[in-house]
């Protein structure tokens, strides 16, 4: 069951990989095992909240806990509003930047969220029920080694671009 969790905590999870990288097992073709390390990057996130905020920033990056239990946030909503006039509602931009960066000049994940933290603090303080549905991030992962080193290097130079909502199902209730 998944509760209430702040940016922070997913931050917190990927610390170890992104200074030292995410390991997987890979079984070559010619029957060799090795574990490939793969490095996290930020490629693309959008902040949106549920409610207007002060800090808005749109840019294209080019430089160098609480106990709530819910599983989705429920939203009341007078019947009379249609589906899109409530999920506009919850578009409120806080945050969005996407990393146009070569992938190996790239800052490790975890660096570039603080970093960017640094001028928009929700990248930390927000909690998922701060958030709305629209809000997501998108992870490009590298090989950075593998263990044992190998001479087979094409089988291991696979990237790839993992995708993560920041927040949890909305429900509407019709009133």
């Amino acid at each position: 069951m998944v509760g209430c969790f702040s940016l922070s905590d997913v931050w917190e999870f990927h610390v170890e990989k992104s200074f030292y990288g995410a390991s997987v097992p890979i079984l070559l073709n010619n029957g060799e095992s090795v574990v490939q390390y793969y490095a996290p990057s930020l490629s693309a996130i959008q902040i949106y909240t549920t409610k207007p905020c002060e800090s808005i920033s749109v840019s294209v990056s080019n430089n160098n806990s609480s106990t709530r239990t819910s599983q989705h946030t429920t939203l009341l909503v007078d019947h009379h509003e249609g589906p899109s006039k409530i999920m506009e509602s919850l578009r409120h931009l806080y945050f969005q930047v996407n990393e146009t960066l070569s992938p190996y000049d790239r800052l490790p994940l975890t660096t570039k969220i603080n970093e960017l933290a640094e001028a928009h603090p929700g990248l930390t303080t927000f909690n998922n029920m701060d958030l709305s549905p629209y809000s997501w991030i998108a992870i490009a992962w590298y090989p950075i080694y593998p263990v044992p080193t190998t001479r087979i290097v094409k089988e291991l130079s696979a990237c790839f671009l993992t995708y993560h909502p920041l927040s949890l199902p909305l429900q509407v209730q019709l009133t």
